[in-house]
């Protein structure tokens, strides 16, 4: 497990972010949960089935950050739901980065729609707390 402290290149305001992942040989692995804005799981489900019917923008949007595997969730809890997503790419901190920057229309789609449905900007580095990993098994 690891955990690095950087600046985002290209933020304007050099944001400091930290990044917590696991190794998993060659690769790193991070959850991110995204709470969504009261009234959007359904919003949210209609978002994820465009990015299926989007699969090879999506796979290509993918490829570039080198993500090697990746998963939504929703948890449905009382009162809120929120979206888990784990990504395994070779670096994780790039892979961020250059979501973040990038200027691709399926891209900027995918931020602006994540924006909508969490009130999360994507293109901008998080400020809350990263998530902490308590507990792996066969990782």
């Amino acid at each position: 497990m690891g955990r690095e402290l950087g600046k985002l290149p290209g933020d304007p305001a050099e944001e400091t972010v930290i990044i917590e992942w696991m190794k998993l040989g060659s690769n790193q692995l991070v959850g991110l949960a995204f709470p969504v804005l009261a009234g959007n799981e359904g919003i949210a489900r209609d978002f994820v089935s465009s990015v299926k019917e989007k699969r090879k923008e999506f796979e290509n949007s993918a490829k570039k950050r080198k993500v090697k595997r990746e998963a939504w969730f929703i948890q449905q809890l009382p009162g809120s739901s929120t979206i888990i997503c784990f990504v395994e790419a070779e670096d994780i901190e790039k892979n961020i980065s250059d979501f973040a920057r990038s200027t691709d229309p399926f891209d900027v789609w995918l931020k602006d729609s994540t924006k909508s449905i969490t009130g999360i900007d994507l293109s901008l580095p998080r400020k809350d707390p990263v998530p902490e990993m308590l507990l792996t098994y066969g990782f």
